[in-house]
């Protein structure tokens, strides 16, 4: 075993007390790791972790790293369990451990049947002494082995930085995706910016473009970024989150309403509600928080004796945010005897809460009426004065501070449509019937009505007669419109019907399909799925077998096969397209979904090929 050099070992020397802080820390990691058959994911970490703190320890104590770390590690901690590099990890108190030319490397498993591998080179000078973090997920054919661990030098920068970012590391430890001809990640979207960067093979010929030009227009999908909180996106009219009438909801005296919001405008056209229990259409009114067009907060109620006639209060002053900026607002309305005291608060942070302008007395003889309206955020109860953008969290409560009710976008299920609230009601998110449709924001994604991304007509993009292709996308659908084309290369308004893509089936489904010629398609049996999940969607055309292949999720499978050969080419002009169709006559065919990615092989992937990438594309 060669010796460090004493330029990387004299930062080691100086961090020797934090190395035997790490060593009591192992000790104490290790024996909850031993007192557990199978361990936890947090208990493999640690154990990581500390293992990979032993073996420094040993650095800083002897200058060298152990030529025998099994046997340096029992030695310290009989409690343990090491093994060599080539024997497999099998739960979090089974450590396989490894150097080899002053590399360092462990790999635990975690209950779950993943894999916790961690790799440290202490060859390479003291700035780069950096611990890369590997996640192989259950199911990989890689061993959870040392061995395998030391293979991991092929880390980006910012991933494999921690067990929070770790660098997943399935099948290879190259990724598949940037091997397609076209791989499109909205998280690579820069705000403001109207081409989606193609990281594939085909460079940025094949680029997407927003729309159909280089500048803004009606057709530009929304870039919806996550900014470390989910959040409802409201996107028009007919969109909004809302609960059930229930008794608790009745408050009549005491009442706060708060919301975390970032709007599109501060300063709307018109007043936008953010949370109301308050219809005007069929005059049965509560309470409504109210964002007025010059940026004030307004408190709109009716009267439990003239329920008819509400009442509406506005803030003194504005609120102090910027467009581009999210923010806190509250209100609080005491009725106490004669009058009602209205008050409009305003907090960068939730916590710290600034008074916005003077509090308002209005005079009122009986309590807050009572409706039966539901609660609504994004709108009033009616569907009325719709708010237009980010919603992160809102609430009722009584002034005193009970929690009443609570929208929390982060706890809706994987529909991005029912979600569960603090207090046991249960919210549910209601969509626009056309256009842009409400979303649960959960990441980076693109959000798509009447709206596309446009790639460039290129030959790679079309299936010859002896070609093939296989396209991933990771999309959410939320409409079953006969016809709506996802993806493809097809333009459904031009007299060349030649091409391919994946469309919407009745009853939500999607299938995929080839157009031979003007007048005959070679089309698979829909394959059904549920609006609001993300799913994905993997379309391989293979003109040699003339077949048709569709898979939802790798799971489900639909094919068609059966055309006489050779098969017609699919060669067309027409522009690849992301949700609907673009021909000269103009954009059609549009599909309602959300996609955060997308990867085009001009080849057939095998199956692993084919599980592999969509196991990548879903992360």
């Amino acid at each position: 075993m060669r010796r460090i050099s004493r330029r990387g070992y004299s930062l080691i020397e100086a961090a020797v007390t934090l190395f035997l802080l790490s060593v009591i820390t192992a000790t104490s990691v290790f024996m909850i790791g031993a007192s557990s058959s199978t361990g936890s994911d947090a208990v493999a970490q640690s154990s990581a972790d500390a293992s990979m703190d032993a073996i420094v320890a040993s650095l800083a104590q002897d200058g060298v790293l152990p030529t025998d770390p099994v046997a340096r590690l029992t030695a310290q901690y009989p409690d343990m369990t090491f093994v060599s590099s080539t024997t497999a990890s099998t739960s979090s108190s089974l450590v396989s451990v490894a150097v080899s030319n002053g590399v360092a490397a462990v790999a635990v498993s975690g209950s779950s049947g993943d894999c916790w591998m961690l790799r440290l080179d202490m060859t390479s000078g003291d700035s780069n002494h950096i611990r890369r973090y590997v996640l192989v997920p259950n199911g990989s054919s890689r061993t959870c082995t040392a061995s395998a661990a030391l293979g991991t030098d092929t880390l980006s920068s910012n991933k494999g930085s921690s067990w929070s970012r770790p660098l997943v590391w399935s099948e290879s430890s190259s990724s598949l995706l940037p091997s397609a001809l076209v791989y499109l990640r909205a998280d690579s979207l820069s705000t403001g910016s109207q081409r989606l960067r193609n990281e594939g093979t085909g460079g940025p010929s094949l680029d997407a473009v927003f729309g159909t030009g280089a500048s803004a227009d009606a057709y530009d999908p929304v870039f919806m970024q996550h900014d470390g909180l989910d959040y409802l996106y409201v996107p028009s009219l007919g969109n909004y989150a809302s609960s059930p009438d229930s008794s608790w909801l009745d408050l009549s005296q005491d009442i706060s309403l708060t919301a975390h919001i970032k709007p599109n405008d501060w300063t709307p056209a018109s007043p936008q509600a953010l949370i109301a229990k308050y219809a005007p259409a069929s005059g049965s009114m509560s309470y409504a928080l109210v964002l007025a067009s010059d940026g004030s907060l307004s408190a709109r109620w009716s009267s439990s004796l003239s329920p008819s006639s509400p009442i509406q209060v506005s803030s003194s002053s504005v609120t102090p945010f910027q467009d581009g900026q999210s923010g806190w607002v509250r209100v609080k309305m005491d009725t106490s005897g004669s009058s009602t005291a209205t008050s409009f608060w305003v907090s960068s942070d939730g916590t710290s809460w600034s008074q916005l302008g003077s509090s308002v007395n209005t005079a009122s003889s009986a309590p807050i009426a009572l409706s039966s309206e539901p609660l609504v955020v994004g709108a009033l109860s009616d569907g009325s004065l719709p708010y237009l953008g980010r919603v992160y969290r809102a609430d009722v409560r009584a002034t005193q501070g009970s929690l009443v009710a609570q929208f929390d976008p982060s706890a809706c299920d994987a529909t991005a449509q029912n979600c569960p609230g603090a207090t046991g009601e249960v919210w549910s998110v209601t969509r626009a019937s056309g256009g842009l449709r409400a979303t649960v924001v959960s990441r980076d994604s693109l959000l798509f009505g009447d709206s596309i991304l446009s790639i460039p007509d290129v030959p790679a993009l079309d299936v010859g007669s002896s070609g093939y292709l296989t396209i991933l996308a990771r999309l959410r659908i939320f409409d079953d419109a006969p016809g709506s084309l996802l993806f493809g290369k097809f333009a459904a308004s031009d007299a060349d019907l030649r091409g391919y893509g994946v469309k919407l089936g009745s009853s939500s489904s999607v299938y995929g399909f080839a157009s031979l010629d003007n007048s005959s398609s070679l089309t698979q049996a829909p394959v059904s799925l549920s609006q609001g999940n993300y799913v994905t969607v993997v379309l391989r055309i293979e003109p040699v077998l003339s077949k048709v292949q569709l898979w939802v999720d790798s799971a489900t499978l639909s094919s068609t096969s059966g055309i006489t050969s050779p098969w017609p080419s699919l060669e067309n002009s027409h522009f690849f397209t992301i949700g609907g169709s673009r021909s000269t006559s103009g954009v059609s065919a549009n599909a309602s979904i959300e996609l955060s990615s997308l990867a085009v092989f001009d080849r057939s992937l095998t199956q692993e090929e084919i599980n592999r990438a969509a196991s990548e594309i879903s992360r």
